[in-house]
């Protein structure tokens, strides 16, 4: 007689997916700013011995004015760029509204970055929000079971198809 298939009965939904999918965007979104980060520090050391005034084989027979400006703007995009990082694939960004927030703590390398993804449907919004110290980060959702559920299938599907 063949046994019985065993069965689980929960009693909270299984968010599970959604924060898998989550951690790894999350992931890859930190392995990115860090990236940028690290380009904007060589850039800035690289402006500081411009304006130092030491010479730089790479550099000469150009103009310091030009030098500095092109440093200064390199900077600027790698910047844009650890925020620009925590952006959805594109055809997901319809589904979320990203907002970032860097932060700096004393004595740490690694910038810490609170990004919250959110849905603008008032009492029925959702949220989910990855916070990062150093290279570990933490994923928590918020809202409505049913519109977890839902907002999961768009991004999965919507994933797919990028």
């Amino acid at each position: 007689m063949p046994k019985p298939l065993a069965t689980i009965k929960q009693s909270a939904p299984d968010q599970s997916a959604l924060i898998e999918l989550f951690q790894r965007l999350g992931r890859e979104s930190l392995e990115s700013a860090i990236t940028a980060q690290v380009g904007g520090e060589f850039y800035q050391s690289l402006l500081n011995q411009v304006k130092a005034n030491r010479q730089i084989p790479e550099f000469k027979g150009i103009s310091k004015s030009k030098v500095t400006a092109t440093l200064e703007s390199l900077i600027t995009k790698c910047n844009a760029a650890q925020i620009d990082a925590w952006n959805l694939p594109p055809k997901a960004a319809s589904l979320l509204h990203v907002t970032v927030q860097r932060y700096q703590l004393k004595g740490e390398s690694i910038p810490c970055y609170d990004v919250l993804y959110e849905t603008n449907d008032g009492k029925r919004a959702v949220k989910i929000r990855i916070a990062t110290r150093r290279r570990s980060l933490e994923v928590t959702l918020q809202g409505p079971t049913e519109r977890l559920e839902e907002l999961s299938g768009r991004l999965v599907l919507s994933m797919l198809r990028s």
